[in-house]
């Protein structure tokens, strides 16, 4: 999620804490997925529709995993959880 600076300074800070734009996190996880995944392995990934879930999908390919989105769940207000799957087809 998006984050100003000193809001990770306790745990559960630490866990939504995402960086001005939100991506730092997602965006360290996507670049580092495919040295763990075995040949056709899959990662699922919970994402906001507050960080971006079209840039996520644009990057798990640029990765060379083939991205999706396999669900959603609208939540009060304007936000959208969403679960991504991306897959090594190697």
């Amino acid at each position: 999620m998006p984050s100003e600076e000193g809001e990770d300074a306790s745990w559960i800070g630490r866990a939504w804490a995402g960086g001005t734009n939100g991506r730092e996190v997602v965006d360290q996880f996507i670049f580092e997925v495919p040295s763990y995944l075995k040949p056709h392995g899959r990662v699922l990934l919970m994402q906001s529709t507050l960080t971006g879930v079209e840039e996520t999908i644009r990057k798990f390919n640029v990765q060379g995993l083939k991205a999706r989105v396999t669900s959603e769940q609208k939540l009060p207000f304007f936000e959208t959880l969403t679960l991504i799957e991306a897959t090594a087809d190697l």
